[in-house]
């Protein structure tokens, strides 16, 4: 009699540890949530942060059962935190994690539970930035809690791995997008070569037997005082030849040479 107690309490035992399931329920399945407003949580306990809320009819993908709960991946309005420092931010709201088992939490918070680990090059889109952290969008590999009694079995099908990959860009905006980053490397350059641009007034002379460099024929002597050897179209300087000019140039590398070297890039007879 004895024995027989024995047997029965280990059997009551091991059915308290694992409860017996719904019929048809083969882990994973899809099921439904059966209440409005049931909270996912960050573990088995109504103690852990709350995650998301499910509305009745809404599906859900359920992945174990430890006690009174199930396991279940978490929905796309789910929030879920990575720290900034474990992402490489790649681009269109794409973030690549960038170290091994990352811990993903609960809130923006090292304190939080962790609520899955993600490895190193694993691709998440990137929902919000909150200073040091990340909200993003839910993946494989992360998971809540939920009161079994508010889901009831669907079907053994689940839905397909949620895998974030980066957007295919159509060769025509890949494209325009080569144009555009020219087109503003050009206006840079615009920009940094007018900045250096010298203006000054003064007569064109020759330079011969004073430049080292024989490239360079001409000179010219601003209203400043300031010397400059010239740089341009031989032809063209020489027909400016001991006349007044306005000159407009750009500075050039002279290494050896007595004085700055322009090259010219307009020049203009004052009359």
């Amino acid at each position: 009699m004895k024995k027989q107690s024995f047997i029965w309490a280990m059997v009551l035992l091991v059915f308290a540890a694992f409860p017996v399931f719904a019929e048809g329920e083969v882990f994973p399945f899809t099921g439904v949530v059966s209440a409005d407003k049931v909270n996912i949580r960050a573990g088995q306990s109504q103690n852990f942060e709350a995650l998301g809320v499910l509305k009745k009819g809404e599906e859900v993908a359920v992945v174990q059962q430890s006690f009174s709960w199930y396991k279940i991946k978490l929905p796309d309005h789910a929030k879920c935190y990575v720290h900034r420092k474990l992402v490489h931010f790649l681009r269109d709201q794409v973030g690549e994690i960038s170290g091994n088992r990352v811990n993903i939490r609960a809130r923006p918070d090292t304190g939080s539970a962790v609520i899955g680990q993600l490895n190193k090059l694993t691709k998440v889109e990137l929902a919000e930035t909150l200073d040091d952290w990340y909200r993003i969008k839910p993946v494989e590999g992360v998971y809540g809690w939920v009161l079994a009694e508010f889901i009831a079995f669907k079907s053994k099908d689940i839905f397909p791995a949620q895998v974030v990959q980066l957007p295919t860009r159509n060769i025509y905006v890949l494209k325009r997008e080569e144009e555009l980053r020219q087109k503003a490397e050009e206006e840079k350059r615009r920009q940094e070569e007018e900045a250096q641009k010298v203006s000054l007034k003064g007569t064109i002379v020759l330079a011969e037997g004073q430049s080292p460099d024989t490239n360079i024929r001409h000179r010219i002597t601003g209203d400043d005082g300031q010397i400059y050897y010239l740089k341009g179209y031989r032809s063209v300087l020489d027909g400016f030849l001991n006349h007044r000019v306005a000159i407009e140039g750009l500075p050039q590398e002279g290494a050896g040479l007595s004085y700055p070297v322009l090259l010219v890039t307009k020049v203009t007879l004052v009359l």
